[in-house]
């Protein structure tokens, strides 16, 4: 009981903590940039600034929704990092779609699968 009492606390931190960081960004301007441009200085700089992974993810799937014309590569690549923005605070569920979105790659299904499953146990 205990345990699960001191759990709780260091997630409320973790929650509050996420809450109190500085994730501001010029939205348009991160989606008006070529797939190149954000996957490296877009979402990863945001994504690197303490407390910012929800923010991170969000900007991620937004981009996604404004750029239909993706490649199916660039596509699953930032739907992957999606889900790992999502599962590194703390949405499993919503990150377990996104790693189980379908995938031509042998190993990165076989990976995802083993992802997946370490989520549920969580």
């Amino acid at each position: 009981m205990l345990k699960a009492f001191l759990a709780a606390l260091g997630f409320l931190a973790v929650v509050s903590y996420a809450h109190a960081a500085d994730c501001q960004y010029d939205h348009s301007q991160l989606l008006a940039l070529d797939y190149k441009a954000f996957d490296h200085d877009g979402w990863r700089p945001l994504a690197a600034t303490d407390g910012c992974k929800q923010a991170a993810a969000d900007l991620i799937r937004d981009y996604r929704q404004a750029h239909p014309d993706l490649s199916a590569d660039d596509r699953r690549s930032l739907t992957w990092h999606e889900g790992q923005m999502r599962a590194a605070f703390g949405d499993y569920a919503g990150a377990i779609p996104l790693f189980s979105a379908e995938n031509p790659d042998r190993a990165m299904r076989d990976y995802a699968t083993a992802t997946v499953a370490f989520l549920k146990q969580r």
